[in-house]
């Protein structure tokens, strides 16, 4: 790398630059959130039905979105902010929902959408809401609510989190006679709001590997590294990675496609591993240690816990405690590093990243564990959620989100020689955002 040639004669040099280099970053990231304050996204929203009413026979328009409700229906706000209101709207008889610009049309009336106050009062107009205080509908107003997926949650795995697509009628989708969504939904017209925060984040991506690089600015490959490294795997060790990547992508769709927690994984990705050791023991894959170096088993921990808090914290904001109390709070950190991270790190850095970085050179191998991780998070939504590549903040997941974070993954453990390392970061990631409170 350029950074370590110049350090190679002078470390203060190489640090000032990429001081300097961060500290514009940081200021472009932060010049961005201040002008487009929803940039960086927040916390998944609470649909709990708050207040629910009956309103009067109502005729309105916004944007594309024209509905009558001429036996008029009941407006259930599920969740409020300052500006905006998330709000389901139920029509009676004879309602009629409809988006303009694709001819969709909905005749059971029913609507959720994510609007600005200003903009529904206005719709609203002189409609008299009339406050439903009956236990049986508002149960049946619970269940349809329930139903809901609202503002879709992205990196559900890691961080969850939501946006605000836009201004006025920012998102909306209709919901079947069932009380069923009906997908996929209508987004607001601007573009602003998407592309700040692909800029944000992919900043926040390169801060972060410029961040790892300043705090191992001296930093020297191991003699059992730089001895692996002199031997190339072979092609067939090389090419491997590639189904081997594959078969990781199956076993994490198939158990959520039939139901099952994401913790079944680790079957599948024990099964890869325990083939992977087979080959190797015929000698197929040659020095296959799946990154477990002895001789660095003790080195990456402290970067990994400065990574995991710097990427919860940006994304969450600062906490104001954490919670620990119950069984769950505390079994929650063991069984996400040794259910999810440590298997995936072992198969993704410890054996993808590496075989193909030994090969074709280790810039290689970080490039292809991050086109893989877009590959993947398309595949996953293709199948779980085909509706949501209709939503245009899907790919800020999968082109920043998922392969950032495998950026950042493989490049700690090209620092730190230490794939425990890398799963301590990957659970805490998983873990922090379950626990902290705000």
């Amino acid at each position: 790398m350029l950074t370590n040639r110049i350090a190679g004669k002078n470390y203060f040099v190489v640090l000032i630059i990429l001081l300097a280099i961060t500290v514009i970053m940081v200021s472009a990231a932060f010049l961005i959130t201040a002008l487009v304050p929803d940039s960086l996204g927040r916390s998944p929203y609470d649909y709990s039905v708050g207040r629910a009413y009956d309103f009067e026979p109502w005729v309105f328009e916004i944007n594309s979105l024209s509905c009558s409700y001429p036996a008029g229906g009941s407006v259930v706000f599920l969740n409020e902010t300052e500006q905006k209101r998330s709000i389901l709207l139920i029509g009676n008889e004879a309602a009629v929902c409809e988006n303009l610009d694709k001819s969709l049309k909905i005749s059971s009336g029913g609507l959720f959408m994510l609007i600005e106050d200003s903009v529904f009062e206005q719709a609203r107009g002189s409609n008299i809401f009339r406050e439903i205080t009956d236990s049986r509908r508002l149960s049946e107003i619970e269940a349809i609510a329930g139903q809901q997926v609202g503002v879709p949650v992205l990196w559900k795995d890691t961080v969850p989190l939501t946006f605000h697509p836009g201004e006025g009628l920012a998102y909306y989708y209709f919901i079947s006679e069932e009380g069923k969504p009906v997908m996929p939904p209508a987004v607001g017209d601007s573009i602003r709001p998407v592309v700040s925060s692909f800029i944000v984040y992919f900043l926040f991506v390169l801060i972060m590997l410029l961040s790892m690089s300043i705090l191992t600015l001296d930093h020297h490959y191991s003699g059992y590294w730089v001895d692996c490294c002199k031997y190339k795997p072979g092609r067939f060790a090389a090419m491997l990675s590639f189904p081997t990547a594959a078969l990781a992508i199956f076993f994490k769709i198939a158990p959520l496609q039939i139901g099952f927690s994401s913790y079944y994984s680790t079957a599948g990705y024990a099964a890869i591993i325990i083939v992977l050791l087979l080959l190797a023991q015929k000698g197929l894959i040659p020095r296959l240690d799946f990154g477990f170096n002895r001789s660095r088993l003790r080195h990456g921990y402290l970067l990994a816990l400065f990574a995991s808090l710097v990427i919860v914290f940006t994304i969450r904001g600062m906490p104001s405690g954490i919670n620990l109390s119950g069984p769950q709070a505390l079994a929650g950190l063991p069984l996400a590093f040794f259910l999810v991270a440590l298997p995936r790190e072992m198969i993704w850095r410890g054996f993808v990243q590496t075989m193909i970085g030994r090969q074709w050179g280790w810039t290689a191998g970080i490039a292809a564990v991050v086109l893989l991780a877009m590959a993947s998070r398309l595949t996953f939504v293709a199948f779980a959620e085909p509706w949501m590549l209709f939503y245009p903040y899907t790919y800020l997941e999968s082109i920043i989100l998922a392969p950032g974070m495998a950026a950042v993954l493989g490049y700690l453990y090209l620092r730190s020689e230490n794939i425990l390392a890398c799963a301590v970061l990957h659970s805490l990631v998983i873990f922090l955002p379950g626990v902290l409170i705000y």
